[in-house]
């Protein structure tokens, strides 16, 4: 440190160190050199008394730590020689093995020690203090350690730049793998200005292979071993599209979806990390890959069948015999997984932990064949230690109807049988190598597959290059090229081909041309740095960067207890604290793209910095002084209030004006002039702004010889118009034409046709046309849905994307009743926001909570079930609901969006003429990890302008003042914008319970009855009296 300070103490090349002249002397005649080497040598030794003195804990740890390993090194060395004889030279090699693995656990117990000294009271310290060295995110994108709040609003200043210039290129990332989540990442920390990164994935949440056998023996819960895609990508600001791809259109550069709604997805970069699929696998049997379908399959078993073992026609001794084919490392994990969970389940059940037996079918004469002997022989007695059965030399062939009861069909004495299982519905028929002419059945409850699974069939049939198994052929660069005709030379065209396609792969659906490896997690997650290198080169046409996979890894096999065998090379042995390295190998993977996320709320607290980074400074202007600058948002009444709420404005319906600013706006407007007589023998507006309602209202003369235009056809006209909340143009049009088709729907009419506008950010031809295309394909997907025709639109260009819709629809007229033909009569089967009656109870349709969990998705705040449950909601329309109103005695009605249930239903109260409502708040349904999310403070920006409304509640003071902390969340969940939300109506109460019955039965689950109407048409509690019971 002193000789980099201090340029007289540099050292010369091929000249002696301070400290070899200390130390050795006489080395040079020079007196200054031996100076500097005393001083420096002194200055050496009171840095170590520093450390000594005032580090004594940290010292104490490392001392501590490097005794420990060195223990663990010398116990194992000596285990091993005393347990296998080997040559010198195996000998050395198995003996680097275990160093390289110490060195491991010498760097995971330095890094707890710290976390335990530095932070006592977080948990996940030791998994955030310093990434894997292959995952080297932060190292790579900085020199120096930021603080989380800097690295912040070091991203968001260059998401900003990235967004401020128009996307001229498209990166597609197809699948969810390992690999793929680490460039989603980086792309987010580094975002590229001009291109757009979309990630496609039939599962949001992705599960970590490595984890997945904890997972089963329920050391890790579902959330801890899956990573959010939705969340991961509202950081990264990478769009996400949900749905399976069927095929790559090369020629066009196009990703095409299974079914005919979605348009295709053009790319300039393509990658694919779409894993394998299961083979030769029926409905009775469940494959362990897809990883996400057995995940869920597990649950089942855990949640349901597993309560229904020991019971039932065969009575409590009746056995469940669980059978896992596979021989693998994977499928032996698995099995000793599942089995102590299961018999851990049984006991918390007060069943006996027999009932289940496991067995273990491979094809091989011996289980794990790609490992050592050492490896196969700790497993091997893990196995019959637990009573884990293997059956050697079978292959499983099919699956069929069971024939006969007992062993492998009754056969009898066979080798490795599995003996006294009663007769069950299902049987797997097996070929034994002792016996290759008979097949044989073997009665099972329960069949895993985790056999060697196969690539997606899409690879082959896209005209891609793939070897005889149907895995894509990649190079040292990742590329993909094309299959050669049978008149064209394979290795010419794919060495043409994989330079121009632009096309990549990683993960178990590839194969390097000369470097096979097992199909393994840990290659994809290894790659994934490499692949977010090649693919920011390949769209920056620069040179790509070589990869290849490595030739061994570190196995770290779970015995389903806590236990753990490690293997690599040579090296086998058994220990607990392996599993407790594998433990921290894999958290600190997965925090990375979980926990581990820059938390991007943190950039509200300064957006000043976001702001001037953006201003460009003055030439010879220096940083300070730039910063010193006052800004026109110090200088205006709340400008700094209104900076910081810029960046997070919701879309949706809460992006709405505020109530309170759109009265004050509208009640300053100017009166319409007077029609004339000949303009009221026209039309004439029933309902329109001066006493507003879901649509206006207005009665068209159809007939000549009528003279007065209210016996005409009334028409109910709406408009709903919202920036987008929702990166999936496709998806973002579904929604937007759902919730304009709720005012008609709302008020009893059939929606006739609708006129759409649609704001596209400024790009290239082919990015806008695309993000067109797929817009209106959404929406005329929900308007064809409602048997409502689009007729027309507008387009043009803007900042951000935006859609509305303005809706024509028309009264149904009963055939039966002539008098419904006139205006009045048809007008009258219309519902209003009007028309409360006393007696009357207050029902909802749907669930509050959009705006609040899209907020908080904005922010990468909400789990991707809770945002799925809220698009499922949003995409469900209210017709059917309205039809069930209707049906019964309904006397008011409206649909609940932007300015949220109390706003509205203040507007019911008001357009009553004052009523008094009683609102039950346990009564009101919520969305799942709305109330959370609004505990935790994450709401839609439009929420400060709705609570506005709290004038209309009562004892809105009380209720705060005294309610719990959950009854307060929940509260202010009545003032969320909803986006498409439901309906809000009154209906008699002798048939309210009839009433949330068929509403039930029509799919709207979360049906409820929430309050009654105490009184209406009451001075008193004009304009309106509310009332929450808490």
């Amino acid at each position: 440190r002193a000789s980099a300070e201090l340029p007289c103490l540099r050292r010369k090349r091929g000249a002696p160190t301070a400290m070899g002249l200390f130390f050795c002397g006489g080395a040079s005649s020079s007196l200054s050199s031996k100076v500097a080497g005393v001083s420096t040598g002194l200055g050496m030794l009171w840095g170590m008394l520093y450390v000594l003195g005032f580090q004594k804990k940290a010292v104490k740890e490392w001392l501590s730590v490097h005794a420990q390993v060195a223990k663990l090194l010398v116990k194992h060395e000596l285990e091993a020689q005393a347990a296998t004889k080997l040559a010198w030279r195996d000998r050395l090699r198995r003996f680097g093995e275990l160093v390289f693995l110490c060195s491991i656990e010498r760097v995971r117990l330095l890094e707890v020690a710290r976390a335990r000294r530095l932070y006592p009271e977080d948990s996940s310290a030791c998994y955030r203090l310093n990434p894997l060295k292959h995952v080297r995110t932060h190292r790579q994108l900085s020199q120096h350690q930021k603080s989380p709040k800097q690295e912040v609003k070091d991203m968001m200043m260059k998401h900003a730049r990235a967004a401020s210039v128009p996307v001229v290129r498209e990166v597609v990332l197809v699948g969810g793998g390992h690999a793929h989540v680490h460039v989603v990442r980086m792309l987010g920390m580094e975002p590229v200005p001009g291109v757009r990164v979309t990630l496609i994935s039939k599962d949001i949440e992705t599960p970590y292979s490595g984890m997945l056998p904890g997972h089963v023996a329920g050391f890790y819960s579902r959330d801890e071993c899956h990573v959010d895609l939705q969340k991961l990508a509202r950081f990264a600001r990478v769009r996400v599209v949900k749905g399976e791809v069927v095929r790559v259109d090369w020629k066009n550069k196009k990703v095409l979806f299974k079914g005919d709604d979605r348009p295709p997805v053009p790319y300039d970069v393509l990658s694919l990390n779409v894993g394998i699929t299961p083979d030769r696998v029926t409905e009775a049997v469940t494959p362990v890959k897809p990883i996400a379908k057995f995940s869920k399959a597990w649950d089942d078993l855990l949640e349901t069948k597993i309560k229904n073992w020991g019971s039932g026609s065969l009575g409590k001794n009746r056995r469940y015999d669980v059978v896992v084919v596979g021989g693998g490392a994977g499928g032996v994990e698995l099995a000793l997984a599942m089995r102590n969970r299961v018999r851990e389940e049984l006991r918390k059940l007060g069943k006996s932990p027999d009932l289940a037996r496991f067995s273990l079918l491979t094809r091989g004469d011996r289980i794990l064949s790609s490992h050592s002997e050492g490896v196969r022989i700790c497993m091997e007695r893990a196995l019959r230690d637990r009573q884990v059965e293997v059956v050697a030399n079978c292959e499983a062939l099919e699956v069929k109807e069971s024939l006969a009861g007992g062993p492998l069909g009754g056969g009898g004495g066979g080798h490795g049988t599995v003996s006294g299982t009663p007769p069950s519905k299902k049987t797997l028929a097996c070929r034994f190598a002792w016996a290759p002419e008979k097949v044989r059945e073997l009665p099972f409850d329960e069949c895993i597959w985790c056999t060697q699974a196969a690539a997606p069939w899409f690879l082959r049939s896209s005209g891609l290059a793939t070897d005889d198994a149907g895995f894509l052929r990649v190079d040292e660069f990742q590329r993909v090229g094309l299959a050669a005709s049978e008149d064209e030379d394979q290795d010419a065209v794919l060495t043409k081909s994989r330079a121009e396609l632009g096309i990549f792969a990683v993960g178990d659906c590839a194969t390097v041309d000369g470097y096979p490896r097992p199909k393994a997690g840990v290659f994809a997650v290894m790659a994934g740095m490499a692949l977010y290198q090649n693919v920011v080169a390949k769209i920056l046409e620069q040179p790509l960067t070589p990869h290849f996979p490595q030739k061994s890894f570190l196995g770290l096999v779970g015995l389903g207890d806590g236990d753990c065998v490690a293997s690599r090379g040579l090296l086998a042995f058994q220990a607990p604290w392996l599993w407790d390295l594998k433990d921290w190998i894999d958290r600190k993977w997965m925090w990375q793209y979980t926990h581990g996320l820059p938390d991007l709320t943190l950039a509200d607290d300064d957006p000043a910095d976001i702001f001037e980074s953006m201003t460009p400074t003055s030439s010879g202007e220096s940083s300070s002084k730039r910063q010193k600058k006052k800004t026109v948002f110090d200088a205006a009444p709340g400008g700094l209030e209104l900076l910081k709420k810029s960046p997070m404005r919701c879309g949706g319906c809460g992006a709405k004006v505020g109530a309170t600013t759109l009265a004050r706006a509208m009640s300053a407007m100017p009166r319409p002039p007077p029609r004339s007589e000949k303009e009221e023998e026209i039309y004439k507006v029933l309902v329109g702004v001066d006493a507003p309602d879901d649509g206006a209202v207005v009665a068209y003369n159809n007939n000549n010889n009528n003279n007065n235009a209210s016996g005409g056809t009334p028409l109910i006209h709406s408009v709903d118009f919202f920036r987008s909340f929702a990166d999936d143009p496709y998806l973002l049009g579904r929604v937007a034409a759902n919730h304009a088709l709720s005012d008609c729907e709302a008020m009893g009419a059939k929606p006739a046709t609708a006129l759409a506008i649609a704001v596209l950010p400024y790009g290239s031809d082919r990015v806008v046309e695309h993000d067109l295309l797929a817009l209106m394909r959404g929406v005329r997907k929900t308007l064809d849905d409602a048997g409502c025709e689009l007729v027309g639109g507008h387009t043009c260009e803007g900042s951000e994307m935006s859609v509305g819709l303005s809706v024509t629809g028309v009264v149904v007229v009963d055939p039966k009743n002539k008098a419904s033909a006139n205006t009045d009569a048809a007008t009258k089967q219309l519902l209003s926001k009007g028309g409360l009656r006393p007696g009357d109870v207050l029902v909802l349709t749907k669930a509050l909570g959009t705006g609040c969990i899209l907020a908080a998705d904005m922010r990468a705040k909400a789990s991707w079930p809770a945002v799925e449950k809220t698009y499922e909601s949003m995409l469900q329309s209210n017709k059917a609901a309205a039809d069930v109103l209707a049906s019964h005695d309904c006397s008011a009605c409206t649909d609940v969006t932007g300015f949220g249930l109390v706003g509205h239903l203040a507007e019911m109260c008001r357009a009553s003429e004052g009523a008094a409502v009683d609102l039950d708040l346990k009564a009101v349904p919520l969305l799942p990890t709305a109330q959370d999310l609004a505990a935790a403070g994450l709401f839609s920006s439009l929420q400060p302008d709705n609570l506005r409304a709290k004038r209309a509640v009562k004892n809105h003071s009380t209720l705060v003042a005294e309610a719990s902390p959950v009854d307060v969340a929940k509260y202010s969940l009545l003032f969320d914008p909803q986006t498409a939300g439901g309906l809000l109506a009154t209906v008699n109460a002798r048939d309210a319970h009839s009433t949330i019955h068929r509403l039930k039965a029509a799919g709207f689950q979360h049906a409820a009855i929430i309050g009654n109407v105490a009184s209406a048409n009451d001075p008193n509690a004009f304009p309106a009296s509310i009332t929450v019971r808490f």
